[in-house]
């Protein structure tokens, strides 16, 4: 998966995904389950609880979720690549 991007300006994006798995983060790989997301060296990622609170969404997904995001350098330009394969 890519994602290009040209900004009028320097600065970081962040791309943000959420899953009800906890992610296992290593130097340049999140694992979900039998999924694993290869990731650039350059990107930083950042894992959060996300509580659940809600009854309804609750039944459906369970007590939390997880987000996760992918944060690029600031730049000008630049560009996101996940490659996604078995664990």
């Amino acid at each position: 998966m890519v994602d290009e991007y040209a900004l009028s300006e320097a600065r970081s994006v962040t791309l943000n995904f959420m899953t009800i798995d906890n992610p296992l983060v290593t130097s340049n790989e999140i694992i979900l389950g039998k999924v694993k997301f290869s990731i650039g060296e350059d990107v930083h990622v950042n894992v959060e609880r996300v509580d659940i609170d809600d009854e309804k969404l609750n039944s459906c997904w369970g007590d939390c979720l997880y987000r996760i995001q992918l944060t690029n350098p600031p730049a000008d330009m630049g560009r996101f690549e996940l490659k996604v394969t078995s664990c």
